[in-house]
């Protein structure tokens, strides 16, 4: 049986990312909405829906009253048609970190996100609220208000970008990372890893009970009816706000605020978890209708960073876009608040906020990452994590929590357009950034997603003579060099020794000896291979060595050395054999 899932703003950045990736499923069917719908359809696209994407939204209006009507009235809308149908379906939205300002963009964020977390108090809906930081990867679109999206978009063809502020923090998801989490929802991830807490109070100790564990198990889940709205002690999913350290406080009132770890599942995987009582409005009942809302909790978190200015300090974390709509031109005022919003529209762009100085780099803090126990994060899902005085934290608090996405990147506008331009350079110069892993590989990889069709293939240079070529392909930092060369038959290419120098030969055509002498002793060693080989050959510090063509074809082989040629220090001393 399919999970059915309905995506609004299927087709923006995030929505077009997250439709591939459920493309690759089998399991999953797909509706959109999209700007071409109205909200008169959506009762009828909600039918038989097992899970909502809830990533529209508008960002750049003509006339500012498009934000009440495009983001407070759409979700509104949203929560009408899902509380009509009576199923409780999982709702994931893309909010924006500006729901934490007043202005006229935020509030209707903020109204959107209070509109969802009344559905979730009234009819026990899941609800899962992501205030993203700058989200990147293919297809955010350029020009508008990603300065990674433009930064790529430029370089990739030529064209100059202008940093006002290069030490300006920047906060960073990428877009791969941001579905990720998306889909471990839809299966049910953190049902299936997250151990069941206690709740402690003056009752006494009440086991959470867990909830339904996988995305097959949704359909069955949404199609009960609810029969009990649980308090405000036991929803899950709701709001969190960052104040001016950084840290997210509870909404207490007269008592002290006190940082709030992100909340956790308090589910189980199993089939007979899923049929259990679920997490309910008092700690020894558990009714059907709460049974979603312990499946879709958030492990992960990263405590988001506050902005300061000359204004005072101001609690938001970092908006969507690496930086503020290109051309960029203008530096901020010391007091403003500038970038772009992080939430998902159906045309996959994100706003940004204008002062006095126009658009520029966002300005943001950096997250120090946190990770909460199963048990406590569970607690603070439950809105009963035990205040600073000791006293269970859930009764008459109405406190939401944001889920939140990892691995966040901590970096600088500047940073960012050093990499993407060394990406560029590296088909002049060869030499590549370290690529593999975190940040940089998912920079590169959007940076290459960016390149027109024309510049899918660039040249190398090709270095020839009489006993064939040389082509270097690839230098590294630190992991050496990689080149190919050629040999006509009879040429022998080589006859010098290393020092420290290593290299490997890989025969891709062609049949070759190589022939080794050790430069103390004399000893003499030979070998055959050939392109019909898988065999690496390597070159011995202190032997001296050469190839020679013994074959009827021209010979090919790949090389790699474990050092950048350095022509100062080549460490390459002739001797032939």
């Amino acid at each position: 049986m399919k999970t059915t899932v309905l995506i609004t703003g299927a087709d923006g950045f995030v929505g077009q990312n997250l439709q591939l990736h459920l493309a690759e499923r089998a399991d999953v069917a797909v509706r959109r909405f999209t700007r071409a719908n109205t909200l008169a359809e959506l009762p009828a696209l909600l039918q038989g829906v097992d899970w909502v994407f809830h990533l529209a939204g508008v960002n750049r209006p003509q006339d500012p009253t498009e934000f009440t009507t495009g983001n407070a009235d759409l979700t509104q809308a949203l929560c009408d048609a899902l509380a009509a149908r009576g199923r409780r379906v999982p709702v994931v939205y893309t909010s924006s970190t500006q729901a934490a300002l007043d202005n006229p963009y935020g509030r209707s964020k903020r109204a959107a996100e209070d509109a969802l977390f009344a559905l979730q108090r009234e009819h026990a809906v899941p609800v899962h609220v992501f205030r993203l930081p700058n989200v990147f990867g293919k297809w955010a679109r350029p020009h508008y208000n990603s300065a990674v999206a433009t930064f790529c978009h430029n370089t990739a063809r030529g064209l100059p970008i202008q940093v006002n502020d290069p030490a300006a923090p920047l906060t960073l998801v990428h877009v791969d990372d941001v579905v990720a989490r998306f889909l471990q929802l839809l299966d049910g991830a953190d049902a299936a890893s997250t151990p069941t807490p206690s709740l402690r109070g003056a009752e006494g100790d009440a086991a959470i009970q867990p909830g339904a564990s996988a995305a097959a198990a949704s359909a069955a889940t949404a199609a009960s009816t609810p029969t009990a709205a649980p308090p405000a002690s036991a929803v899950t999913g709701s709001p969190r706000f960052a104040r001016d350290d950084g840290n997210y406080p509870s909404l207490r009132g007269g008592e002290a605020d006190a940082a709030i770890q992100p909340g956790a599942s308090a589910a189980a995987a199993s089939a007979a978890a899923a049929s259990a009582a679920t997490a309910a409005s008092t700690p020894t009942a558990a009714p059907p209708a709460s049974a979603a809302l312990d499946r879709h909790a958030s492990l992960a978190t990263t405590t988001p960073p506050s902005l300061r200015g000359a204004e005072g300090d101001a609690a938001i974390q970092p908006g969507a876009s690496a930086a503020a709509a290109a051309p960029i031109t203008a530096a901020p005022s010391s007091g403003a608040v500038t970038g772009s919003p992080r939430f998902a529209r159906d045309d996959g762009n994100y706003p940004s906020l204008r002062g006095a100085e126009g658009d520029a780099a966002i300005q943001s803090g950096a997250p120090t990452p946190t990770a909460a126990s199963p048990a406590s994060a569970a607690l603070d899902r439950h809105g009963l994590r035990p205040r600073d005085d000791g006293v269970a934290d859930g009764a008459g608090d109405d406190k939401p929590t944001f889920d939140t996405i990892t691995p966040q990147y901590t970096t600088t506008v500047g940073e960012v357009a050093r990499l993407i331009q060394a990406f560029a350079a590296s088909r002049d110069n060869l030499l590549t950034e370290r690529v593999g892993t975190g940040l940089v590989r998912a920079l590169y990889a959007t940076y290459v997603s960016y390149l027109p069709v024309e510049s899918f293939a660039y040249p190398v240079p090709m270095h020839g003579d009489a006993r064939g070529v040389f082509v270097e392909m690839l230098r590294t930092p630190d992991c050496g060099q990689f080149s190919f060369f050629t040999a006509h038959p009879g040429i022998t290419r080589g006859g010098h020794y290393h020092h420290s120098k290593t290299e490997k030969f890989l025969v891709i055509q062609g049949t070759a000896r190589f022939k080794f002498r050790h430069m103390q002793t004399g000893q003499a060693h030979e070998l055959v291979t050939d392109g019909a080989r898988a065999q690496i050959v390597e070159t011995v510090p202190g032997w001296t060595h050469d190839i020679t063509n013994i074959g009827t074809d021209p010979l090919v082989v790949m090389l790699w050395a474990n050092e950048v040629f350095d022509r100062d220090k080549p460490d390459t001393f002739a001797c032939a054999l």
